[in-house]
């Protein structure tokens, strides 16, 4: 893994992605900063987010899995803004638990198409690097939102309590 680095495509939504564009040299964007140790530490911030959230959803199996699909997304190397198709079941599961808001804004998010991206590419100021990183946002917003969704208690004591 060590000679392997992540791919710093405008469309690769990912924490290491993000941290390639943003403190490395590449074709895309003017980095804010060079700092070569970015790239480790954004793995290592996506290896604890994984482990934050199986921790956190391990009494909502339904919602969980939804969670952990986009918390492995967001630690991949690479996932471009078509793999967001794979948080819709999630999406489904939060209108059917009712929160219909933040379910609509998420779905609003994924229509977004990546064009929108065009004027920011080739950029030099740190707008441009940072809005070449919008999928990644609404990779967080999904991970957010269904990680904020999950019950933090066992569902035999909801069950129990409902009778």
């Amino acid at each position: 893994m060590s000679s392997r680095r992540p791919d710093g495509y405008w469309d690769n939504n990912t924490l290491p992605g993000a941290a390639a564009r943003l403190f490395r040299d590449n074709y895309f964007v003017e980095p804010i900063a060079t700092l070569p140790w970015a790239e480790p530490m954004a793995y290592v911030l996506a290896v604890g987010i994984i482990i934050l959230t199986a921790l956190r959803v391990r009494h909502d199996p339904e919602m969980g899995l939804w969670v952990l699909v986009a918390a492995s997304l967001l630690a991949a190397s690479v996932s471009w803004h078509n793999y967001l198709v794979l948080l819709g079941p999630g999406i489904l599961l939060l209108l059917a638990r009712g929160w219909t808001s933040p379910a609509l804004l998420l779905l609003a998010l994924q229509f977004i198409p990546p064009v929108w991206s065009e004027p920011w590419r080739h950029g030099s100021s740190v707008t441009a690097a940072l809005m070449l990183n919008f999928y990644l946002y609404v990779l967080l917003a999904h991970w957010l939102v269904f990680l904020l969704s999950t019950s933090k208690e066992p569902r035999a004591a909801k069950k129990a309590e409902a009778s």
